[in-house]
């Protein structure tokens, strides 16, 4: 699934800096169901940073999410961004384990 198509599929609803983390929530389309699914996106401290800085919103000098928590001002657009990535580290998970299926299934069809 392209950035593109997740980014139709998802709306976030509520996003903020917590003690242990940023925490996320967002509706995502479900196409077997037809509706909204609610989902909860919670991030420690140390994957927040990560986050944060994979999508170039702090630089590589911030380490200290106590800091970012009391000065950093988390956007829709970056909530968003979050998200996106997530969902897309999932979509890529489940292609990496189909195929791994079908690798199985091919040298089983072959022994």
């Amino acid at each position: 699934m392209t950035t593109e198509q997740l980014r139709k599929e998802i709306e976030v609803t509520n996003r903020h800096l917590t003690p242990k983390g940023i925490h996320i929530v967002y509706l995502k389309w479900n196409a077997e169901t037809l509706f909204m699914d609610y989902v909860d996106l919670n991030l420690s401290e140390e994957e927040s940073i990560s986050e944060l800085r994979s999508i170039g919103e702090i630089d590589e000098e911030t380490d200290n999410y106590g800091w970012i928590k009391e000065n950093y001002i988390l956007s829709q657009w970056d909530a968003l961004s979050l998200v996106i990535r997530h969902e897309y580290a999932k979509s890529l998970e489940v292609d990496t384990n189909m195929l791994e299926m079908d690798a199985a299934i091919t040298a089983i069809k072959n022994s």
